[in-house]
């Protein structure tokens, strides 16, 4: 993986027994295993398409309601971090009257270094189109989440349509899959990587059902793959529906390339989709999602496994309690490399429920591995949840590598979640090493396999071309709300964070810009303790100043109100603060460093005792 050039090392003075502590540090710190939080007063929550940056750190959205009064409104919500959770920035976007992200994308350069990313979702009436219904919405942003442009795309039939999945095709296109004319037809969109339309058709069964797309992927001849729903069967219950079409949206002639499958009494779909790259199995398709066949109205995971050709080598498991508590699956991706001889691995999120969560939670975030061919659980690492005591979903999950000695590779997970019962939903990111660890809970669970006996039933759709553009203005603005957290059974926030110090190679600066100030990724690290910290007690922050210098301290609450500001010149090298909180409110407050002409920030909660 090739790292950004644009770095910058800190220059930091330290005496040899600070040296050393730097070094116990890191390496104690070495699994870079993390939860964080972010997000404003009101709800947020994180979909598709978490993913590691090339040039170090990761990149989650979704979609906020914090910036206006009321919590009414929905904006993009964009959240980008370093290797240990610290914010780098967060940004919100907003085209016409509601906008929503389902999907993020990192773009590279010809020579593989970042070049910012492409988001995928929808956005409200008023839409720019001078419409009076939802278009499904293009974003492209660069590394530091400043807009360069956006297209809002109609099927012209009326109706909404929305992006639910985005892909960066081998030619440098992007591929979109999703929902067409109010939720009727599957909807796939190809447009080239300045905004300009290539091609958008409509998919609909031939019964003419409700027919829709959560999720795209390209294969490795460049053909595209759809995976999602359809009632467009006989018994009129949703089943899980995967299309195959070439690269320009048609139908590849033999045998079929479309097929759906499910029971004639239960509803399945599917959230996710991957061509297998490696083993035995290179060339199929696996998916992910839920199914009730076993209990109707209960629904189970769903994970299938086809051929190259939807129509061929079907195996389906259901994963869950086997009962009456809905569990579902909403990402699956293969983990490479593979280096065995046999069939790969693919991981799995999404959410469980009690008693799978072991009274853990209302619903917990889940991860685990199975292996290709024959959908069997993997035993080690095992299974894992997250989560508090309230509803947390994992909406994504993408493999990590280490880019720097103080990380190793792991997996990330974003999806929304929950700290108490009076928190809003937030922007939920969880790293963990190898072993499914986070350093956290750390909660094992063991779940239920049946095979269920689907009649798949193969079938080409109708397909209409379609397609209008146009480029809405975009507002931005950066908000800058983040809270380290590690959750417990009871709601309560527990556990520190890993951190790795000052040590490690020199690391990219990559910023978004605040007036004059930029704020970096991997500057700087600050550090709070204890965390969370009691209302009235002592908060230390450890921070490295890059210069000497005037270093400012401000802490504010998630409204903005500056609750402590302190100004003093400080040298290079590592420097505390010890701050009181007499009188702060329990709650999520941002700590915001200023020193050498950088801005750094990191959350921090005030909790009872």
């Amino acid at each position: 993986m090739n790292v950004g050039t644009t770095c910058r090392a800190a220059i930091v003075r330290l005496s040899y027994t600070a040296m050393v502590m730097a070094v116990l540090a890191c390496a104690g710190a070495s699994a870079q295993r993390w939860e964080d939080v972010f997000g404003g007063a009101c709800d947020e929550e994180g979909h598709g398409g978490v993913q590691q940056v090339t040039e170090g750190g990761y990149v989650a959205a979704g979609v906020t309601h914090s910036i206006d009064a009321g919590c009414v409104s929905t904006d993009i919500y964009v959240v980008r971090t370093n290797s240990n959770g610290t914010l780098a920035w967060a940004r919100t976007y907003r085209m016409g009257h509601d906008n929503i992200a389902y999907d993020i994308q990192e773009v590279k350069t010809p020579a593989g270094a970042t070049d910012g990313f492409v988001l995928t979702g929808t956005t409200w009436d008023p839409n720019p189109c001078g419409g009076v219904n939802q278009d499904l919405l293009v974003l492209r942003i660069d590394r530091c989440g400043n807009p360069i442009w956006a297209r809002s795309i109609d099927d012209g039939f009326g109706g909404y349509e929305i992006g639910y999945d985005i892909v960066v095709a081998s030619n440098t296109d992007y591929i979109i899959a999703g929902t067409a004319h109010a939720g009727s037809d599957g909807f796939l969109v190809r447009i080239n990587a300045t905004g300009a339309l290539q091609w958008a058709k409509t998919y609909d069964g031939t019964r003419h059902g409700r027919d829709y797309f959560y999720a795209v992927d390209e294969a490795s001849n460049g053909d595209i793959i759809a995976a999602g729903g359809t009632n467009s069967t006989p018994s009129g219950t949703y089943d899980a529906w995967i299309v195959r079409t070439s690269s320009t949206g048609t139908f590849i002639a033999a045998p079929h390339n479309a097929v759906a499958y499910g029971g004639t009494t239960s509803d399945e779909d599917l959230r996710s989709v991957q061509k297998i790259t490696q083993g035995t199995k290179a060339g199929d398709i696996i998916a992910v999602g839920k199914s009730d066949f076993a209990h109707p109205g209960h629904p189970e995971v769903l994970l299938v496994e086809t051929g190259s050709d939807p129509c061929t080598n079907q195996v389906a498991s259901e994963y869950g309690d086997n009962g009456n508590n809905p569990d579902e699956g909403y990402c699956v991706r293969e983990i490479t490399p593979f280096t065995g001889t046999g069939a790969s691995r693919v991981i799995v999120t999404g959410y469980l429920t009690p008693p799978m969560t072991l009274t853990h939670g209302v619903q917990d975030v889940f991860l685990k591995e199975f292996t290709t061919g024959t959908l069997a659980q993997v035993a080690v690492p095992a299974g894992r949840i997250y989560g508090s005591a309230q509803v947390d979903v994992g909406w994504s999950v993408s493999q990590t590598t280490a880019l720097t000695p103080c990380t190793t590779d792991g997996f990330i997970v974003a999806g929304y979640g929950h700290g108490t019962v009076a928190d809003p939903k937030q922007l939920y990111m969880i790293k963990t090493n190898t072993a499914l660890s986070d350093n956290c809970n750390d909660v094992t669970y063991n779940a239920i396999s049946t095979t269920p006996s689907f009649s798949p039933e193969c079938r080409l759709p109708i397909v209409t071309d379609v397609g209008a553009s146009c480029a809405p203005d975009i507002t931005t603005s950066c908000p800058t709300w983040a809270s380290q957290i590690c959750y417990t059974a009871d709601g309560t926030l527990a556990c520190s964070i890993p951190d790795c110090g000052s040590c490690g190679a020199a690391k990219p600066n990559v910023g978004s810009g605040i007036g004059n100030e930029i704020v970096d990724v991997n500057e700087t690290t600050i550090l709070p303790y204890p965390s969370p910290v009691a209302p009235g007690s002592n908060l230390t922050v450890e921070y490295v100043a890059p210069a000497d210098g005037t270093v400012e301290i401000v802490l504010s609450d998630m409204n903005g109100n500056v609750v402590y500001r302190h100004s003093s010149n400080e040298s290079a090298g590592i420097n505390h603060a010890t701050i009181s909180t007499e009188g702060w409110a329990t709650g999520a407050y941002m700590i915001r460093i200023t020193a050498g002409g950088h801005a750094y920030s990191r959350g921090v909660m005030v909790l009872g005792k």
